[in-house]
């Protein structure tokens, strides 16, 4: 059953965005698209969604931002002015002088010269953050849920339909079937010529056994 669940919540410095989405599918397939902060949650994530859902494709996406420090750009500046140190040795070996007004965008290109600051998630924060997964995992059955009675409701109408053109199929039955008989016992009779009546009550019955409609009425 297709499907889609979102919750957010926030704690803290953080604020958690929860998307679930599911497709129709025989077997069960999991995939998560989580940031490497909860890297380690993963298995237990994928172990939860398959205690609540039993077959489909689900895609499930997590994503944390927060408004504090945490996750902010920060300059390493002991490591650019290393950097510089070096930079400033080569210069001098080569002959190249260093162009003052480019040194700073080169420096802060140089490998881990900005880094982000770690997020981190505590055990209570996770506590906080299973309540989020479980309100999105409440909305996508919910709205599986809706999907499959507003696909009932239409299935049992079609049933119902098809009943009531059923009865009226049966009414004209047995007047269709004689209506052929006899319009073949007519034709025939315009040939004039001599038949087999027992050879021709056996390909009546052959040719009225192709007629019936009783295995379209199960």
């Amino acid at each position: 059953m297709t499907g889609f669940g979102k919750a957010e919540g926030n704690f803290e410095n953080k604020n958690i965005a929860i998307e679930i989405r599911s497709l129709n599918g025989k077997q069960l397939d999991i995939y998560t698209r989580i940031p490497n902060e909860c890297k380690d949650k993963d298995l237990e994530i994928r172990n939860f969604l398959k205690e609540k859902m039993q077959r489909g494709k689900v895609d499930f996406s997590l994503t944390v931002t927060t408004t504090a420090e945490e996750g902010t750009k920060e300059l390493n500046q002991q490591l650019a002015k290393q950097y510089y140190e070096q930079l400033a040795t080569l210069s001098a070996k080569i002959g190249v002088p260093i162009a003052n007004a480019n040194i700073l965008d080169t420096l802060v290109r140089m490998p881990d010269v900005v880094a982000t600051k770690e997020v981190v998630i505590d055990e209570a924060q996770w506590a906080e953050l299973w309540e989020v997964i479980n309100e999105a995992v409440a909305n996508l059955n919910e709205f599986r849920r809706q999907e499959g009675q507003s696909l009932q409701e239409d299935l049992l109408a079609n049933v119902s339909t098809i009943e009531n053109l059923l009865k009226e199929v049966l009414v004209y039955e047995n007047e269709r079937i004689e209506t052929v008989k006899q319009r073949i016992v007519e034709q025939l009779d315009k040939l004039k010529i001599e038949i087999d009546k027992e050879r021709f009550e056996q390909e009546l019955i052959y040719y009225l056994e192709k007629l019936d409609i009783n295995e379209e009425k199960v």
